[in-house]
């Protein structure tokens, strides 16, 4: 994950879609498949865009302290790299 990553800019809630396509591969190819892998891999959970007309991105929320937002883009960001990895082994 980097700045030029892409999500939509939040207008008035506590979360927000962030665009995870460019991760999809052959074993990673929906936001339902993303949001169990790293749920049940790096223990973070997120909301698959399809649930919202967008399969394209995951839902992130951050109603909680800024510590845990911290530590679950962390997490976030070691799944993403993580699936990027897998494709290339």
């Amino acid at each position: 994950m980097c700045i030029r990553d892409r999500f939509n800019t939040p207008s008035g809630a506590f979360y927000f879609f962030f665009d995870i396509s460019k991760y999809y591969n052959n074993n990673f190819n929906s936001s339902f498949i993303v949001a169990d892998y790293l749920l049940n891999e790096f223990k973070v959970a997120v909301i698959p865009g399809s649930a919202f007309g967008d399969d394209n991105s995951i839902r992130i929320s951050f109603a909680t302290s800024e510590e845990c937002i911290i530590e679950g883009i962390s997490r976030i960001k070691n799944g993403l790299l993580s699936i990027i990895e897998s494709e290339n082994k």
